[in-house]
């Protein structure tokens, strides 16, 4: 069995995820402790009650990571102990989440990174007007011909199945769109509570200001490639949505501030490589709807919750 372990991005988070992990074991909350010292950042305060934190890209990357990195800890003996995992991939952030969690490179060193690119994103956001909507069940046909209308306003963020892309681009042009979806008899048209246009031009700034954060991330996948491949694993990059490669990681992580995520074609491709089944780490079940909806050749499994474990002992 190949095994595929995904993990989610930001928009997963709620008020009070990971309390039951952090309740039940210890080593998930001495690592979240670990964590806060090193991010500066209370992130067991921001997952259980600080929801106003939890809207503020700067805070709310770094502690989505660190949840699912501490939630890792539980689940990756629990699948190494059956079959060794193969695939590593994440939703936008949760693919730095992947970098980690793969062993490419250390929770430390990583969190620093996101904390960095969060505050870099959410700067790029306060000199921008940008908005992100959800279209679900639309045509991508159709969604192509509207477009042209907002040609250089309005980007397709997020390829994430068959039946659900995210827009984002100028608040005003994305509100226009969207009506203009609803108007086509699209009633499937939701706008999302984050902070700007992910994965578009309007993330350009946040290019130049997480530069040498790049630099430094890449510094340490050079240094541990080797010793790395030796375990077979793979990430699927967002960019590409192909295997990420040594020589392109440089590029991509760049990219992937002003770039769609191409998560159905990732999707697609870890299936043709020979995955069979999919684990699901993150606050909410998101990622595994999305895998659904674009193949049924695999058996996704979600870990949201200490009783979510039980699915990985059942299973062989």
């Amino acid at each position: 069995m190949k095994t595929a372990v995904i993990f989610t991005g930001q928009g997963s988070q709620y008020v009070g995820m990971g309390q039951d992990f952090i309740d039940t074991y210890p080593e998930v909350r001495h690592f979240l402790t670990e964590m806060s010292q090193k991010t500066a950042l209370d992130l067991i305060d921001i997952f259980l009650k600080n929801k106003e934190a939890q809207a503020q890209t700067k805070c709310v990357q770094p502690a989505i990571v660190a949840l699912e990195l501490a939630i890792s800890k539980v689940v990756m003996p629990l699948l190494k102990n059956n079959n060794h995992v193969h695939v590593f991939a994440g939703h936008s952030l949760g693919e730095y989440t992947a970098l980690a969690a793969s062993g490419l490179v250390s929770p430390e060193s990583l969190l620093d990174f996101v904390v960095k690119r969060g505050q870099a994103m959410a700067q790029a956001t306060s000199h921008s007007d940008g908005m992100m909507l959800a279209v679900i069940k639309v045509p991508q046909e159709k969604c192509d011909e509207l477009l042209e209308e907002f040609k250089g306003r309005v980007w397709a963020a997020n390829l994430n199945s068959p039946f659900q892309t995210i827009y984002a681009g100028h608040k005003e042009a994305i509100l226009a769109f969207g009506k203009a979806l609803k108007a086509a008899g699209y009633k499937k048209v939701m706008p999302l509570a984050v902070e700007g246009a992910f994965h578009t031009p309007l993330m350009a700034s946040a290019q130049s200001l997480l530069g040498p954060a790049i630099n430094r991330l890449v510094r340490e996948i050079k240094e541990n490639w080797s010793h790395w491949q030796n375990t077979a694993d793979v990430i699927y990059s967002n960019v590409s949505g192909k295997p990420l490669t040594l020589e392109a990681c440089r590029t991509e992580f760049s990219d992937h501030l002003v770039k769609p995520v191409e998560w159905q074609k990732t999707v697609e491709n870890f299936v043709a490589d020979g995955v069979t089944r999919v684990i699901e780490i993150g606050p909410k079940a998101v990622l595994s709807k999305l895998v659904k909806a674009t193949t049924d050749q695999v058996e996704v499994i979600s870990i949201t919750a200490v009783k979510d474990l039980e699915q990985l002992k059942t299973t062989h």
